[in-house]
């Protein structure tokens, strides 16, 4: 198989890829990228299924969320 890649990119993944090498580096991340497109792929058969969720359990969760980040000295990522 091969495969381009845009220069900057090569150098960007030079730059971050030590142990495996470049390829392993690769390898890692589509198998990343597939994950993340499999887990998109459950929440949208979950939202089809149980429908989206109500928007007092989200508020519930977000000041949940808040107060363990507080304890933990964190900040998450949030969905916009």
């Amino acid at each position: 198989m091969t495969i381009t890649i845009p220069g900057d990119l090569v150098e960007q993944v030079k730059a971050r890829s030590v142990s495996g090498g470049i390829s392993g580096w690769i390898a890692t991340a589509v198998a990343h990228e597939l994950e993340h497109e499999h887990l998109g792929e459950l929440v949208e058969e979950l939202d089809a299924k149980l429908g989206l969720p109500d928007p007092a359990m989200m508020a519930e969760f977000e000041a949940l969320m808040d107060q363990v980040e507080t304890a933990q000295g964190t900040r998450r990522h949030r969905a916009s």
